[in-house]
């Protein structure tokens, strides 16, 4: 434990966006490995622009809380996964 002590503290954000026959979900590792997970909204051709307003303004919301608390983004990607969109938002916060 006291070499993980010594090390920066480490966020990893992942989004997973499907079709609207799969709930879209993030899940959210936090430094002391928990998980945290919150759904998306669906996206369809309907409703397209609000739920991807609101689901941005949740990713958002997330990435702030931990600038707030003194995180910075180390690096993001974005992949296809089959249909799903996956991305990966690294922070880390240096001690």
């Amino acid at each position: 434990m006291n070499a993980q002590e010594n090390e920066p503290q480490t966020v990893i954000i992942n989004v997973y966006e499907f079709p609207t026959m799969f709930q879209s979900r993030v899940f959210v590792t936090q430094p002391d490995g928990n998980l945290k997970t919150f759904d998306l909204k669906k996206i369809d051709y309907k409703s397209m622009e609000d739920a991807i307003q609101n689901n941005n303004a949740l990713i958002q919301t997330e990435i702030n809380l931990w600038k707030k608390s003194g995180f910075e983004i180390d690096g993001f990607s974005n992949s296809a996964m089959g249909n799903a969109r996956v991305t990966t938002i690294i922070l880390s916060q240096k001690e």
